[in-house]
């Protein structure tokens, strides 16, 4: 498979785009409940940043391969963060979209806990599942690449 500049043309504009969604979708401040470190959110986030700076990563390398630089293992790197960039947006969005019509308050739970469980943990699984799409789409484009 030849590499063409409509390739880098194309993933240049496609990770800035998915850093944008992913951004978008957080929640704002005003939200946000004052919470003590865990090591789960501590390893969430490295794992966001981490995966934040491949995509920015990737736009440069990509951005290189506009110039004339970059091969198929560039490539590669690039397919890949898209897919772990694409993994975090619809990520993001399927468990915001999921979880935004429960209730806040007990009052309107107290007959229902059980319920609402059973669906909260069924939109996580799903949303789950529906993020691994692009990311495993990636992984097999890199492989054909």
């Amino acid at each position: 498979m030849q590499i063409s500049t409509e390739f880098w043309a194309t993933t240049a504009q496609v990770i800035p785009a998915l850093l944008l969604a992913f951004v978008l979708t957080q929640r704002p401040e005003q939200d946000r409940k004052k919470v003590s470190p865990r090591p789960f959110r501590m390893i969430y986030s490295a794992i966001v940043l981490l995966s934040i700076a491949l995509g920015v990563t990737a736009e440069f390398l990509a951005l290189d391969g506009l110039l004339g630089g970059g091969g198929r293992g560039t490539a590669r790197v690039v397919i890949l963060a898209i897919g772990v960039l694409a993994f975090w947006a619809v990520l993001a969005v399927a468990v915001w979209s999921g979880v935004r019509f429960f209730p806040d308050d007990d009052a309107g739970m107290d007959g229902l806990r059980l319920h609402v469980g059973a669906v909260l943990i069924g939109q996580l699984v799903f949303s789950l599942v529906v993020a691994v799409l692009p990311l495993a789409a990636a992984i097999w484009l890199a492989i054909r690449t």
